[in-house]
């Protein structure tokens, strides 16, 4: 690993179709060194956390019932990333979110989130990549591929 900075991601279990060591992969393009939390607390030293995709946020978390079509909760997963957000937060330690991350964040700052958007179609998107950023260094090139096929959108 190179000598970047130090980005804490929480450990979980993840399905089948997330690919956990793709972060890891994309951290370490970047710069960056990545450390797995299991603990309930922040490690000393990191410079960053990242809250990746996965099943639903609980939608108890912001005060509704569970959709039939939303994902089954991991409520421990919800709370261990949920204590290392707002411990990140706190200590001005700066947050990557990707879905359900960001859908996360977004309940932790007291919004809630529609559970289900009456599509089964992914969308592709372009995003451009500028030289000395993350993204640029992860793809090595000017533009990259983002994909749209969730369910749930922020509320």
């Amino acid at each position: 690993m190179s000598e970047g900075p130090l980005v804490a991601v929480p450990h979980w279990r993840a399905p089948t179709w997330e690919r956990t060591k793709f972060y890891y992969d994309a951290l370490e393009a970047g710069g960056a060194r990545y450390v797995v939390v299991e603990d309930e607390d922040l490690p000393v030293g990191a410079r960053g956390l990242l809250l990746t995709g996965g099943v639903d946020v609980d939608p108890h978390l912001y005060g509704e019932k569970r959709n039939p079509l939303t994902d089954r909760p991991n409520r421990k997963r919800d709370a261990h990333e949920l204590r290392l957000l707002r411990q990140a937060l706190e200590h001005d330690v700066p947050v990557l979110c990707i879905c359900r991350g960001h859908e996360l964040l977004n309940v932790a700052m007291g919004g809630s989130l529609m559970q289900h958007i009456e599509s089964n179609e992914h969308r592709w998107h372009e995003a451009k990549c500028g030289h000395g950023r993350f993204t640029h260094a992860a793809h090595r090139e000017q533009r990259a591929p983002l994909a749209r096929g969730w369910h749930l959108e922020l509320a």
